[in-house]
């Protein structure tokens, strides 16, 4: 009806007396349209409406069904092609179950590629938060990775220095993705800009502890951001930084995630692991500032790197080492 519509409106558009029946045709494709785009979004928030291919279950699945879909049309016709259907079906509603229960309470961290920025994404039973530091790329590689997964809102938006320029420009991702609660420091160059972000609630922080997802912690240390779920800490550096404005405690972590290159006296920091945030150009430079054979550490110049925890002091990496 909309394409009808639409083909037959714009001809009669250039037909002065038959202008009217071109609005009315234009009207007309445009209720109907209307209507698809509503009936979409809603198809689209059923639960289980979607499902990140990206699952290793899911490379497995689909294929399978493929094969048994036509398999049982090769050996009983339609009546075996249904049947086979309904299976798969049944096969692949159990799979996405089933995982869901086995990763009940772990939590994903992925640090996106994303330049000279770090821009993570936390994930944990179907919710996600997104955390930004450094330059404006943050937010526009977070929007992206967010719709390639359809993730149409998240629980929290955290921008802890509002002097990075990432909080000059968050409306590459808000305008986007919805935001649920807004977590940013307490004030900064680009205040005025964030205090008119568009979100449901907004908390301001400053070297205090903000709780969320019922076990998780974030922290503010001098600038740098602490995340704790369960036990396992999660240590986020700002651009230029000093590890000089850590104290001893706050200087051992299980995860570091340096924005930009390695901040000042480096070498203190105790960790399992780290993940560098730069550009494929500079990499070679920045990776001389750090001591060799401490821990291994990853970087972000090629591809987003992925993390899994479940809450124990547990690192879990899905990438190799670049």
């Amino acid at each position: 009806v909309v394409t009808v519509a639409a083909c037959a409106a714009v001809p009669l558009y250039h037909i002065a007396p038959l202008r009217f029946i071109s609005s009315f045709l234009f009207g007309v494709a445009k209720v109907v349209t209307g209507y698809l785009i509503k009936v979409s979004e809603w198809l689209a928030s059923i639960p289980f409406a979607t499902v990140w291919a990206k699952q290793s279950f899911m490379i497995i699945l689909i294929p399978a069904a493929i094969c048994l879909v036509i398999l049982g049309y090769r050996l009983l016709g339609r009546h075996g092609l249904r049947i086979m259907a309904v299976w798969s079906v049944i096969a692949m509603l159990c799979g996405v179950l089933t995982h869901r229960l086995l990763m009940k309470d772990v939590t994903d961290i992925t640090v996106l590629n994303a330049g000279y920025a770090s821009a993570l994404l936390l994930e944990r039973d179907g919710r996600t938060g997104v955390i930004m530091m450094g330059d404006g790329s943050a937010a526009s590689s977070a929007a992206q990775e967010l719709e390639r997964r359809n993730v149409r809102t998240v629980d929290f938006l955290m921008i802890p220095n509002l002097d990075d320029e990432c909080a000059f420009c968050p409306m590459a991702l808000t305008d986007r993705i919805g935001v649920n609660c807004l977590i940013t420091g307490a004030s900064g160059e680009y205040s005025d800009t964030v205090d008119a972000l568009k979100s449901d609630g907004r908390i301001r922080w400053d070297n205090c502890c903000v709780k969320f997802w019922s076990d998780c912690y974030a922290e503010l240390y001098n600038g740098w951001l602490g995340i704790k779920i369960g036990k396992t800490r999660i240590l986020v550096s700002p651009d230029k930084s000093k590890a000089s404005d850590l104290n001893e405690g706050q200087r051992k972590t299980n995860l570091v995630v340096y924005t930009g290159g390695p901040p000042q006296h480096v070498s203190s920091i105790t960790a399992q692991a780290g993940v560098l945030c730069c550009r494929a150009e500079t990499l070679s430079a920045k990776l001389k500032g750090f001591t060799r054979d401490s821990y291994p550490l990853y970087n972000t110049t090629e591809r987003d790197i992925t993390i899994r925890t479940r809450g124990t002091g547990d690192l879990y990496f899905l990438k190799k080492i670049v």
